[in-house]
């Protein structure tokens, strides 16, 4: 019978612990240095869905100013900070459909979820969440308020009898007609954190970093139903306006 090559002493069934320990050090290094990668990849992506939401938002504002003399529901409701609702239940005298949810009494809001950010984390201003359920109105229950997840520009006081002109479409351009939501800086915090994405009046869309709007935000400590924090608002919206084309 041969011999073996080798005494059976060269022969390891196992690791030993110091290189159990080494390969666990790999792995968790390996992992450290993938994290980070793997969340700004999703990261971007959730900022591409966000982006395609609101540009499919702009096509769903020129359809119903097609159908409506050029007037698209943007504006406020009370206070500058309120300007995303789409149902409200408090209103007089049956509960009504409110800024955003003039698109949906249209049949503009067949899919609901571009309407809200895929990045949000506050269950109130998420699609079809306990605390804000879809269908909105007598279709879902008429006592619950529903929120959207994207804010209109303030320009006008929008009253629930829609006593007013509503502004053209045409009027604005460069300047931002919709946004992730901006009322208090907690608004930036459960979602994209650094920055919003804003859609324009021209159709663009474009991320605006959050230091180009930081201070009045922050100045904005609370949600106010008085107005007590509607010029900070006005100097916010204007921060994040593109710069005027300038015609040579």
């Amino acid at each position: 019978m041969p011999r073996p090559l080798y005494p059976a002493k060269f022969f390891s069934h196992g690791f030993s612990l110091v290189e159990l320990l080494v390969v666990l050090s790999v792995i968790a290094l390996i992992v450290a240095i993938a994290l980070p990668v793997l969340s700004h990849h999703r990261e971007s992506a959730v900022r591409a869905s966000c982006t395609s939401n609101l540009r499919q938002m702009h096509q769903l504002f020129t359809l119903y100013a097609t159908s409506h003399r050029e007037q698209v529901p943007l504006g406020y409701r009370h206070s500058k900070q309120f300007n995303s609702m789409i149902y409200s239940a408090t209103s007089q005298p049956d509960g009504n459909f409110v800024l955003l949810g003039l698109l949906y009494k249209d049949g503009l809001l067949d899919s609901p979820s571009v309407c809200f950010c895929p990045a949000e984390t506050n269950q109130q201003l998420m699609h079809n969440t306990a605390a804000n359920p879809w269908p909105p109105g007598p279709k879902g229950d008429p006592t619950r308020n529903v929120h959207g997840g994207y804010g209109c520009r303030p320009q006008v006081e929008i009253h629930d009898d829609l006593s007013e002109r509503l502004p053209r479409l045409s009027e604005f351009r460069e300047n931002a007609i919709l946004a992730d939501l901006v009322s208090v800086p907690e608004r930036v915090e459960t979602r994209h954190r650094d920055g919003i994405n804003v859609l324009y009046g021209n159709g663009a869309v474009h991320w605006v970093d959050l230091e180009r709007f930081q201070e009045p935000l922050e100045a904005c400590t609370s949600v106010s139903f008085t107005g007590e924090f509607d010029e900070y608002q006005d100097e916010l919206w204007e921060a994040i306006d593109l710069p005027p084309i300038v015609y040579r």
